[in-house]
């Protein structure tokens, strides 16, 4: 079974093609709201090196919310029989971000992420140099409209973030990064951020 699952969210934006990830360990879903009833050649071409890994889902029913619905229901399916999955949701939609922390406070490897160039991928962020990292999870705690609060907490999601696949070491060099960099300010035990 793939460790990585990703739910693109068409009816929100359009990404033009998908990264070349044909090694990844995944599984990707590409939600189609019930007007959407093709994709451009040039995403269904970067597509095509995923085989059988690419599912398309069109959802015939037009409603608020529709789309997001069932894309909720696909993400609680896969978690149901993998749970150990990561699950990447690729959505401008911040309305996710409720489902995403409620995955997360029961255990849930989970990320919202406003683009498919940032889709967190275990053995990249391995491969990452420190700077690459703090870069990487700066992208996506700025992507999230609640930040972590205290350092602490601040601490589990870069671990989170980076799918729990770096040292406690290079968690806290990621950190020490934003710190000297001003992105983030420790306040006794309170976060301040500086958006990038």
């Amino acid at each position: 079974m793939p460790r990585n699952f990703v739910f693109i969210d068409y009816e929100n934006l359009q990404p033009e093609t998908v990264p070349s990830i044909a090694c990844l360990d995944l599984k990707l879903f590409v939600f189609l709201g019930c007007r959407q009833t093709a994709v451009p050649l040039r995403l269904a071409r970067s597509l095509q090196s995923l085989g059988d890994r690419v599912e398309y889902v069109h959802v015939e029913h037009q409603g608020p919310n529709a789309l997001d619905f069932c894309i909720a229901y696909y993400v609680g399916a896969t978690v149901s029989n993998a749970p150990d999955a990561a699950v990447h949701i690729v959505s401008k939609d911040k309305g996710f971000d409720a489902l995403v922390y409620h995955l997360r406070n029961h255990g849930v490897r989970a990320a919202r992420v406003e683009s498919v160039r940032f889709l967190p991928v275990v053995d990249n962020v391995k491969e990452m140099t420190p700077d690459e990292r703090a870069d990487f999870v700066l992208r996506l705690l700025f992507q999230f409209s609640g930040r972590p609060k205290s350092p602490e907490r601040l601490r589990k999601t870069i671990h989170t973030l980076c799918e729990h696949s770096l040292t406690d070491e290079q968690g806290e060099q990621v950190l020490a990064i934003l710190v000297r960099r001003g992105n983030v300010t420790m306040v006794g035990e309170a976060v301040v951020y500086r958006e990038p």
